[in-house]
């Protein structure tokens, strides 16, 4: 590592760990709302809510844009892309992201869409039978089913499990190229080096 790379890798890595800190403090305005909206009786109350939701995400998504890069830059300085922990963690991150939207992206549309902060997906501008669509698409059952639902829980479970596995990685960096050399039959020239 040359000097100038030794001056700047501490920096990035702090960069890094500031956009992590920076995406859970933004993300967790979201998770907060999620559980929140369970125990919120007033649709007023919950637009409220899912408007706040929805103006954190432009923080969290930054804060996540961020911390790619940085972490990009740490690898790179640090030589660091040669070990699978680095895009084992970049993985499960990727996956995380995957998970989350798939999970929470048409929870959150359903609760909008079910106080009446946006229009069903495919209806804006469409006549219903007897005039305009209503406000307030949706019933205080549909409401309440949307508030009783276990996705929370599970995007929560998701979340801190993804956490935990990259924070795993992160902190202990396991060789992931070894695991398994000498129980799967593959060469150990090719995969495990040092005889493993």
């Amino acid at each position: 590592m040359s000097a100038l790379v030794a001056l700047i890798y501490p920096w990035v890595v702090f960069a890094h760990l500031a956009s992590v800190f920076g995406f859970l403090l933004a993300h967790g305005v979201s998770v907060g709302v999620l559980f929140k909206v369970r125990s919120e009786r007033t649709r007023e109350g919950l637009r409220v809510l899912l408007d706040l939701s929805k103006r954190s995400l432009v923080w969290t998504y930054a804060f996540l844009i961020l911390l790619g890069i940085t972490g990009g830059v740490a690898a790179y300085l640090g030589d660091s892309w040669r070990q699978g922990w680095i895009w084992a963690s970049a993985a499960v991150l990727i996956l995380i992201a995957l998970a989350m939207n798939w999970i929470g992206d048409p929870y959150f549309d359903r609760l909008r869409v079910a106080v009446g902060l946006e229009e069903p997906a495919g209806t804006r501008g469409v006549k219903a039978a007897q005039g305009l669509l209503p406000e307030i698409p949706a019933g205080e059952e549909t409401l309440r089913q949307l508030r009783r639902s276990p996705r929370p829980w599970l995007l929560a479970l998701v979340g801190m499990v993804g956490l935990a596995a990259i924070l795993w990685l992160m902190v202990l960096k396991p060789d992931l190229a070894r695991i398994g050399c000498s129980s799967v039959g593959i060469s150990t020239e090719w995969a495990c080096p040092d005889g493993w």
